[in-house]
């Protein structure tokens, strides 16, 4: 295509082989899928919301594809997902994140396996 970028098995490819732009994809998915639980489950409880969360935001499911990309793309990721942890349990901007991710995340799911190739592959 004229764009440079072709979608192969829902994995963004570009044209440089870099991951990026998937990453781009995954990162506004995350701020959809939380804005979404956020609008439908508010008055539920923060268990609830946990579980909701873990289901349908932390799969990622082209992450173990991931090779070529930059530091900056992943910290973003990094932070979007904090950011929609605090959107659910709404916590303000400002509210540390740290302390909530030991609960949402599973060291076996995809976003833990993503979030730990900052230190591993990145330029």
């Amino acid at each position: 295509t004229a764009c440079g970028t072709y979608k192969y098995l829902g994995h963004q490819i570009t044209e440089q082989m870099s991951d990026d732009e998937d990453i781009f994809r995954q990162r506004r998915t995350l701020y959809a899928q939380a804005n979404m639980l956020k609008k439908t489950f508010h008055c539920c409880s923060n268990e609830v919301k946990t579980n909701l969360f873990r289901t349908y935001c932390t799969p990622l499911y082209t992450a173990p594809l991931w090779f070529k990309f930059t530091k900056a793309s992943m910290y973003k990721l990094q932070v979007a997902y904090n950011d929609c942890m605090r959107i659910l349990l709404k916590q303000p901007r400002w509210c540390s994140a740290s302390q909530y991710s030991a609960v949402w995340v599973s060291p076996h799911s995809m976003l833990y396996y993503a979030l730990s190739c900052i230190n591993l592959f990145a330029d």
